[in-house]
């Protein structure tokens, strides 16, 4: 099972988020845009992890984050990810 981290995204932030996607829509040919509803900040890739380890896992990262203070990030850069099939469809 592939995992990975993730931080949630206010809805005001998904929101300016959603209209920069649109914005880029006709811009950017083959390209498969995640939906509003998955927008979210990756954490950490945890990658192929077996899935007797999950609920101990789980269990661990919920102690770290509910135990530490509240997350602050200024998003002032975002990264994005190109399927290895679509070789060639970023300029």
């Amino acid at each position: 099972m592939r995992l990975f981290i993730a931080a949630f995204l206010p809805e005001e932030t998904k929101d300016a988020l959603s209209l920069y996607v649109e914005s880029l829509r006709g811009l950017l040919r083959g390209v498969r845009w995640e939906s509003r509803e998955k927008f979210h900040v990756t954490l950490r890739f945890l990658g192929d992890v077996d899935e007797s380890r999950l609920a101990g896992m789980s269990a661990d990262i919920g102690s770290v984050v509910c135990d530490s203070d509240k997350l602050s990030q200024d998003l002032t850069a975002f990264a994005c990810f190109r399927v290895r099939k679509t070789p060639g469809c970023w300029p």
